[in-house]
């Protein structure tokens, strides 16, 4: 990620201010304000699904595992861990002192039992969890689930109060990951029992054991003024682990302007894709590469699924020649993942260099496009067009490429800008020849990033040989394996030249200068606020 400051000189000052008495202002104690869109459907770990609920959820609840603001692992509930050498125990320490809190004064310490029972909730069929399947992995799950075993024979255990032992089916190298995720999130047996089927449907029924707690949860469609608000849980805001702010305000609105200007509240924080960020003034923002953006072919048009084609597009596409042509939130890319995306909680970018990529030199591009020619009927490919999404409209790289292809290849291609509403009708019904396309994820992962290619990747033979490597690497323990099979999948797709990559997109973490230490996720717009300074 790249930070990136547009504030006037004044503002460049050190973040480290005085109070009117002298006293340093470390940003604590303040109140945060930021906007979601939608109301929360759930606050239940094991079942919220709606990127509303997911934000809430990463502030009111903690797991064992976190992430920092680079993406990498980091502790949490758990003090430390140990991984056996076969990668199937994994072992946890417990901190001490974490509490359970709950408007209503219910108030416990977290203990390894409770993440005993959140798993076995999410194994329980009753519970109905969308995430089961990610969590299959885990010893006896399987069985469990289908009523074989009993949930005691769950690979879950406490061993003490504050020792949780996993053990797995097989070595999984996202394991750590997922524990970050809201299924692998503790839940409280007896709070749990008590709401009688309303877990997380209001702060009533929502007990705590993150930074913060729910102290308000108003919301009526058919009102405007609806927020959220969490309040910092005193017991759980240590010396080593400061909860830095003393609240936090979801204002639940679609219009973040009109509230400002109503309230004249400003909102510390919210997210923008790039075409955004120029209306904006006076803020600092960090940047976020998070998608891939290249050129797909739609499987019906014969002409181009000829791979002779489609070799000669790639090689004909320089992406040398765009270097210092892109704009903002837009970066030339020679590969396909972007630098938010991690493997076991390093960039994959890092440690796959773009400069390993395969290459298709230009030279040969005129003769596989005379090759492609010939196997085809010419009349096809003579009027063909790239459907473009307006939010790229002013791309230089789009129009480069086509000059590209005119030049190497003398083959005219038009470019066609349309809505985003029409991009996503035509793409679904098949009426394009070829499209820019977004690629992205639902979280941050190698493995789902390459699983998100699975609908352009048009051979059957060829995406099973990307699975399978996507697969080996799933199962690594080792980081070097791990990099070396993804690297491999990468390799695949770009060779297969069913997507050619152009360039990356980023997604902007906007917040007010006097702000700063926010962890964000990009994949599914949830803000951490833990370590949030607010200055005065």
């Amino acid at each position: 990620m790249k930070k990136i400051t547009r504030l006037a000189a004044a503002a460049l000052l050190p973040m480290l201010l005085l109070t009117a008495c002298g006293e340093e202002d470390d940003g604590s104690g303040g109140s945060v304000y930021t906007v979601i869109k939608d109301n929360p459907a759930n606050l239940d770990p094991q079942m919220a699904q709606d990127s509303s609920s997911l934000s809430i959820i990463k502030n009111i609840f903690e797991g064992l595992i976190e992430l920092d603001e680079n993406g990498a692992y980091r502790c949490a509930a758990a003090e430390s861990y140990t991984i056996s050498e076969d990668g199937l125990t994994y072992t946890f320490k417990l901190r001490k002192g974490i509490k359970w809190s709950s408007p209503t004064g219910f108030s416990d310490e977290l203990t390894a039992e409770d993440f005993v029972y959140s798993f076995r909730r999410l194994f329980a069929p009753a519970t109905l969890s969308p995430y089961t399947e990610s969590f299959m992995f885990i010893k006896n799950a399987e069985k469990v689930y289908d009523g074989i075993l009993s949930a005691t024979d769950l690979g879950v255990k406490a061993e003490d109060e504050y020792t949780l032992t996993f053990k797995l089916e097989y070595p999984v190298s996202d394991f750590l990951y997922l524990l970050t995720t809201p299924p692998a999130m503790p839940c409280n047996e007896e709070f749990f029992l008590s709401t009688e089927g309303r877990y997380g449907l209001d702060e009533r029924f929502c007990v705590c054991n993150g930074a913060f707690m729910l102290s308000e949860w108003n919301y009526d469609p058919y009102w405007n003024e609806n927020f959220l608000t969490m309040k910092r849980i005193s017991d759980n805001s240590t010396s080593e682990r400061m909860t830095y702010p003393k609240t936090v305000n979801y204002i639940i609105t679609d219009n973040k302007e009109e509230y400002e200007n109503d309230s004249g509240n400003d909102i510390d924080c919210n997210f923008y894709s790039p075409s955004e960020l120029p209306k904006l003034r006076n803020v600092d923002y960090t940047e976020y590469p998070c998608a891939s953006v290249g050129i797909t072919f739609n499987p019906d048009k014969e002409e181009l699924m000829n791979p002779s084609i489609r070799y000669a597009l790639a090689a004909a596409a320089d992406i040398d020649v765009y270097e210092g042509e892109t704009s903002l939130g837009i970066k030339s890319a020679y590969g396909i993942f972007p630098s938010s995306v991690m493997i076991m909680g390093k960039s994959a970018r890092e440690l796959i260099s773009e400069s390993s990529k395969p290459v298709f030199p230009e030279t040969e591009a005129l003769k596989a496009w005379e090759r492609g020619i010939s196997e085809i009927d010419p009349t096809q490919i003579e009027i063909v067009s790239i459907m473009v999404s307006e939010k790229f409209a002013d791309a230089p790289i789009v129009y480069m490429i086509t000059d590209s292809w005119s030049d190497v290849l003398g083959f005219d291609c038009g470019v066609e800008i349309v809505s985003a509403g029409e991009y996503s009708d035509r793409l679904k019904s098949g009426d394009y020849e070829m499209a820019l396309t977004a690629v992205t994820a639902e979280n941050c992962t190698a493995s789902a990033f390459l699983r998100s290619f699975r609908p352009y990747i048009h051979d059957k033979a060829e995406y099973r040989e990307i699975e399978n490597y996507i697969e080996q690497a799933e199962c690594s323990t080792q980081l070097s394996e791990a990099v070396k099979y993804y690297n491999e999948a990468e390799n695949l797709i770009i060779s297969g030249a069913y997507y050619i990559p152009m360039f990356y997109e980023s997604r902007f973490l906007v917040y007010e200068e006097n702000t700063e230490d926010y962890v964000y996720d990009p994949f599914n717009d949830s803000v951490s606020f833990k370590n949030v300074k607010k200055y005065e």
